[in-house]
């Protein structure tokens, strides 16, 4: 699960940069809750 957190995270900084990204959106790309995150 770490290892596909990362890797999204790395893909949507790419796209957004850093201040475009949000946890919210790294949770929705993963396929979980943000709580979970």
């Amino acid at each position: 699960m770490k290892a596909k957190i990362f890797a999204s995270a790395q893909k949507l900084f790419a796209r957004y940069g850093y201040d475009g990204t949000t946890t919210r959106m790294i949770a929705r790309d993963v396929g979980i809750d943000i709580s979970t995150l």
